[in-house]
């Protein structure tokens, strides 16, 4: 993976991703935010998706996943896409715990 220059497009950084490929036996798939949320309103509508939400609690309730947000709204579905960030309680949720942030030689 590497890291371009907007305007000149000349690379800034390029990032290994195989020890990640071979540490979980999977490729990532690093995409823009604006994209993922461009894909999103596609598939699914605006109507269905929620902005400016803070999700407090993921769970799985009754064979659906369940996020629990701030203001008191629960939402239950099939899948639940929780794009929540740095300090993510969807990837706590899915790895068991906490995860120990650490420095990976480079700023995103």
């Amino acid at each position: 993976m590497s890291y371009a220059e907007a305007h000149s497009g000349q690379t800034m950084c390029r990032i290994s991703m195989q020890p990640l490929i071979e540490q979980v036996g999977q490729r990532p798939y690093p995409i823009a935010r604006a994209e993922l949320q461009q894909m999103l309103m596609e598939a699914y509508g605006i109507d269905e998706i929620h902005f400016g939400m803070k999700m407090v609690e993921v769970a799985n309730r009754d064979g659906a996943a369940t996020a629990t947000f701030a203001d008191g709204t629960i939402a239950s579905a099939d899948i639940l896409i929780g794009a929540d960030g740095a300090n993510s309680i969807t990837r706590e949720y899915v790895l068991g715990g906490p995860v120990t942030r650490r420095y990976a030689g480079y700023v995103n």
